[in-house]
């Protein structure tokens, strides 16, 4: 049981654990939630979450990895209690490049937080802000930090992957998540300096500008092909970053969007030792140094595999 900061309705998570615990069918609800009642300060409801099948579940698998992206966050995620792994013994139990999403926690989530963490035998984060806040809690805990999956992946591989090119032209690329405040105008301006068109990879746009090329939603192969062959990115997504980055191309990056200021990027960039690439600073025209990021994430990779061997062997042992 957990309380928390929970959406209602079913989840995916869930769906997907349907598929392969047996004793569980996809109709069945694999936990029910109840309100309780509504948090005095920040006015969010509390609920109350009783896990089904939970022995089925733990005996199914050795391991559970939750991660990565912003699977702890009170927003993207909901706070969702499954997503740390409450059906599981406190021995199957990793994470993989968690990230909660934020620096500033209200004290209930995050007292909640360090309440649901505290089964996790060794914990990996994305972030070194996420990193901080954990060990401000518990200052003996072994945290690690470590990269995106997408980014354990060499670029010849997702090459492979990628579809032939899509746009045929030289071309600007413009990839959001959050609702943009000047990356387009930023993403014309250098069309127009370097004599490119400008592709803008959206498919919530109601009000169409006519001098911008829409493409919605393109499959795998071609989302990779429109990294892989654009001639520049402006992008205010953590993963429009990584893609940028693993095909090393020119980019740019909104980092204040009308939120929050991306943390997730500034520590990605900071972590490759990449100069800022943000579209209001100065120093956004610094070249990169790309034998440098490579160099660097060819130790974390590394790193990622002693993680997981280190963390695999020690379960063995008890087995």
């Amino acid at each position: 049981m957990g309380l928390g900061q929970m959406r209602s309705g079913p989840l995916p998570f869930s769906r997907i654990l349907a598929h392969t615990v047996p004793g569980l069918s996809r109709s069945s609800p694999l936990y029910t939630i109840t309100r309780i009642r509504r948090n005095a300060v920040s006015g969010d409801w509390l609920w109350k979450c009783r896990f089904h099948g939970r022995t089925e579940i733990s005996r199914r698998y050795s391991f559970y990895i939750s991660g990565s992206d912003q699977v702890w966050s009170p927003i993207s995620a909901g706070f969702d209690p499954v997503y740390f792994l409450p059906f599981a013994r406190d021995e199957q139990k990793l994470s993989y490049a968690a990230s909660i999403g934020s620096t500033e926690l209200n004290t209930d989530i995050k007292k909640e937080l360090f309440s649901r963490l505290n089964g996790f035998q060794v914990l990996s984060v994305r972030e070194e802000s996420a990193k901080k806040l954990l060990m401000d809690a518990d200052t003996n805990r072994e945290i690690y930090v470590h990269p995106d999956p997408t980014l354990l992946i060499p670029r010849e591989q997702w090459l492979k992957i990628a579809s032939d090119p899509v746009v045929k032209e030289k071309y600007v690329l413009v990839f959001n998540v959050e609702k943009p405040i000047h990356d387009i105008t930023y993403a014309k301006k250098l069309a127009t300096e370097k004599n490119m068109k400008v592709v803008y990879l959206n498919d919530r746009t109601i009000r169409k500008d006519p001098d911008i090329t829409y493409i919605e939603a393109p499959s795998p192969d071609e989302f990779l092909s429109l990294f892989a062959n654009a001639s520049a990115i402006v992008t205010n997504s953590f993963h429009g970053t990584v893609f940028s980055i693993i095909f090393q191309k020119e980019f740019y990056v909104e980092l204040d969007n009308r939120k929050q200021r991306n943390i997730r990027v500034e520590s990605l960039l900071t972590q490759l030792e990449i100069p800022t690439r943000s579209i209001s600073e100065a120093q956004s025209d610094t070249e990169i140094n790309w034998d440098n990021v490579e160099r660097i994430l060819r130790g974390k990779r590394e790193n990622v595999e002693i993680y997981f061997n280190a963390m695999f062997g020690q379960k063995n042992k008890h087995e």
